[in-house]
């Protein structure tokens, strides 16, 4: 799916971390710059989604219900990901 060089961070890399991790649930902003981190972990049976439509939502969902330490946060055009404080 992507052509870039093994030391170019890609989604593949992206997503077998959180795995490696024990990332089990993604609450999400979608954007399109992480479409292809998306379509991966839309089609990982392990991986859980949670879509959200700005910014607070995902905060307090990641906070709350969403079970820890598997929890894992996403937002649109930040620059990072960052795991759930739950």
């Amino acid at each position: 799916m992507n052509d870039a060089p093994a030391n170019v961070l890609n989604p593949e890399t992206v997503l077998a971390e959180m795995k490696k991790h024990g990332v089990t649930h993604v609450v999400y902003l979608p954007d399109s710059e992480t479409n292809w981190l998306y379509l991966l972990m839309k089609a990982d049976p392990a991986i859980r989604l949670v879509g959200v439509n700005r910014e607070g939502h995902a905060s307090s969902i990641a906070a709350g219900p969403i079970p820890s330490p598997g929890g894992y946060l996403t937002l649109e055009k930040t620059g990072r990901e960052v795991p759930s404080v739950g």
